[in-house]
């Protein structure tokens, strides 16, 4: 079963590499400038769904040994079936324009989450469990309240004719309250980065998966929702709203609120998942300085960060785990001599750099430069300044251990 899993997830991945370069050298870039271009398959959605099958790829194959160990075996069939059901949802999720079908692919992605997790029996993950579930259950019904509100108002359940229609923006307080509905959902359901932390250091072999699946996966997932949602149903209506303030204010909180955390811990997996949040407020701050188009160069950088670099990190860290039982950085001068894991810590540290070569500088140069007139633009300057220093000493701490 687990090849199965991995011939479906890389024919996926050799499809959709196929795919992308073929949108970016058309003219079909140019739908990305159009407001409802997220009810068609584009260069973003092809994009964010080869981030997420890679991820879901390396995870099984990382992974593929603490599965096989610790999963019984006729369980193995069923894990590894939810995985490709929950991988199925998420293309249901990018690609459908259909209200009611989007709210089937959302509900049935977050039960196989929660079905995932309770292959394991551990306590702590029970516990974790039950409070997702009570979460998903309240957002499930906000959501389907804000959906049912969408198709009295519009009478029609193709989102894509939503942004045509004036009702919002002759009622800014009925726009306003879909979104704060629409906000806490989103939080709910794919960003309760407080449940991911709050067991951290549990000794569950599960915890790492649902971990990399919550950070990286939900994370995507939830920033193209809100990208998808706004733009469709509010389309050029948003001069009467505090979107894009929201937006921002929201994602330099989770900057600022990862960098403190930081400067407090020495542990390598915490501090990995710590600046995949901070990578993440800078791509949710995207959305809220482009409200109804991306500023797609940074978007692009931003995400390739995410996943060639944090993602990268993560995985390190939990290597370091498995070999030492631990994840603090003093630990890393175990590895001096290997040259196999020399090479890859040397190119994260390089990454970890402000230098030219980088995804972090190219995602910062475009986000500053195309962004300089916007009366936030001090805002940015803190956030990107606070997160390079945060990634210099963890670079330079990482580089001490290893030499």
């Amino acid at each position: 079963m687990l090849l199965t899993s991995v011939i479906c997830f890389s024919s996926a991945l050799l499809i959709l590499l196929c795919l992308l370069p073929a949108f970016f050298a058309s003219n079909h870039i140019e739908i990305l400038d159009k407001i409802h271009y997220l009810g068609d398959l584009n260069a973003l959605n092809i994009l964010i769904l080869l981030i997420i099958t890679a991820i879901y790829l390396v995870i099984l194959l990382f992974y593929r040994k603490t599965l096989i160990k610790n999963l019984a075996e006729k369980q193995h069939p069923y894990f590894y079936a939810l995985i490709l059901v929950n991988f199925f949802n998420i293309i249901g999720i990018i690609t459908t324009h259909h209200l009611f079908k989007l709210y089937l692919f959302i509900e049935v992605y977050s039960l196989g989450c929660l079905a995932i997790v309770s292959f394991d029996k551990s306590k702590q993950i029970r516990c974790f469990n039950f409070h997702n579930y009570c979460f998903n259950v309240a957002s499930s019904v906000l959501l389907l309240f804000a959906f049912l509100l969408m198709f009295v108002i519009f009478d029609d359940v193709n989102i894509t004719n939503y942004w045509q229609n004036l009702h919002f923006s002759n009622k800014p307080w009925l726009g306003n309250l879909f979104f704060s509905i629409f906000l806490v959902v989103i939080i709910m359901k794919f960003l309760p980065f407080w449940q991911y932390f709050y067991k951290i250091k549990t000794k569950s072999w599960l915890s790492k998966i649902f971990l990399a699946e919550g950070v990286f996966v939900k994370s995507l997932l939830a920033i193209f929702l809100s990208h998808k949602i706004i733009n469709n149903v509010f389309g050029f209506n948003l001069e009467n709203y505090w979107f894009g303030q929201a937006f921002i204010i929201l994602g330099s909180l989770l900057i600022f609120y990862s960098i403190f955390y930081i400067t407090k811990t020495q542990h390598f997996k915490l501090i990995s998942l710590l600046l995949s949040l901070a990578t993440v407020g800078f791509l949710i701050i995207l959305l809220g300085l482009n409200q109804y188009h991306l500023n797609y160069n940074s978007f692009v950088f931003w995400l390739s960060h995410l996943f060639f670099i944090n993602f990268l990190s993560f995985l390190l860290s939990d290597l370091l785990h498995t070999k030492h039982s631990n994840t603090k950085i003093w630990q890393l001068s175990q590895i001096k001599n290997n040259l196999f894991l020399k090479t890859i810590f040397f190119f994260l540290i390089i990454q970890l750099t402000f230098l030219p070569i980088t995804f972090h500088f190219l995602a910062s140069w475009f986000l500053l430069t195309e962004n300089m007139q916007t009366q936030f633009f001090w805002l940015l300057v803190l956030s990107l300044a606070v997160y390079s220093l945060a990634q210099i000493v963890f670079a330079n701490k990482l580089l001490q251990k290893i030499i």
